[in-house]
């Protein structure tokens, strides 16, 4: 990645609709990070000032446009509050933007820009991933050589380490959650997954009885995410190394689209 690197940025592509106003503003906000170049903002001035252009995606999570500031463009997600019914669901709002706030900063981490809740939704501002998914690269590239793989890897690795030493366990790793910058590097992103380990519990990430749920992805789910015995951080490298493998072969370890299988098959299968 980085100059000469294979994957480059996906192209934007502006709806035709007039640009317009986002939702008004009730309250809360947040920070510009290092790479945005925006000084700490209100989050009435992100309602005065942004202008959305086009849909970038869309899913059970909400909406992402692709939203302006006169030339700088930034990157909108919106949740409608209706979808939050359960307390699990508002429990992974809060999660992501909590966690983007504490890891804002490092290179290899989504910027967050401003968060804000607004009649009937929530809305999260980050920077744009021009780069597009790991997912994408990976459905057209079918794999990666060893280089690009380990380049991957290196960085995703950089942003856990941060992660982990705020007290965040990601509990997501997958194609999907990595984006890229302009120039190639990696954007972990979607924390809604996220844990933030309580302060008081042992010192180590690693080793506190912080979660005990079933959850993440079940490609690359860790065998104590299974058996919902208590981890912490060390199930996103067992994530990461199923990833690592999907890079170079195309697929992750043992998988099957038999769940059961799947599932008995992290459980028990042998390492090698």
């Amino acid at each position: 990645m980085g100059e000469g690197h294979p994957l480059k940025p996906d192209a934007a592509n502006p709806a035709n609709d007039a640009p317009h106003r986002v939702d008004a503003v009730e309250d809360a906000g947040a920070a510009a990070g290092p790479r945005s170049g925006n000084a700490r903002r209100a989050p009435e001035a992100w309602r005065r000032d942004l202008r959305a252009v086009s849909l970038l995606g869309q899913g059970s999570f909400g909406k992402v446009h692709l939203v302006t500031d006169g030339d700088e463009q930034y990157a909108l997600k919106s949740v409608a509050t209706a979808s939050l019914a359960t307390e699990k669901k508002r429990e992974h709002a809060r999660s992501e933007r909590l966690a983007l706030e504490l890891l804002r900063g490092h290179a290899n981490v989504l910027t967050l820009l401003g968060a804000w809740r607004a009649p009937g939704a929530l809305h999260i501002v980050t920077e744009c991933a021009w780069g597009g998914e790991l997912f994408r690269h990976l459905q057209r590239k079918k794999r990666f050589e060893p280089a690009e793989a380990r380049f991957i890897v290196a960085e995703l690795s950089s942003a856990l380490v941060h992660a982990h030493g705020h007290r965040v366990a990601y509990r997501d790793v997958k194609p999907e959650n990595v984006l890229f910058d302009a120039r190639g590097h990696v954007l972990l992103a979607d924390f809604g997954l996220s844990k933030i380990l309580d302060a008081d519990a042992e010192s180590s990430v690693f080793r506190v009885s912080g979660c005990a749920s079933l959850c993440g992805t079940p490609e690359y789910m860790a065998p104590e995410v299974l058996n919902r015995v208590d981890y912490g951080g060390n199930v996103d490298w067992w994530a990461l190394g199923m990833l690592t493998a999907e890079l170079v072969t195309g697929l992750p370890p043992w998988y099957t689209e038999d769940r059961v299988e799947l599932f008995r098959r992290v459980r028990y299968a042998p390492l090698q």
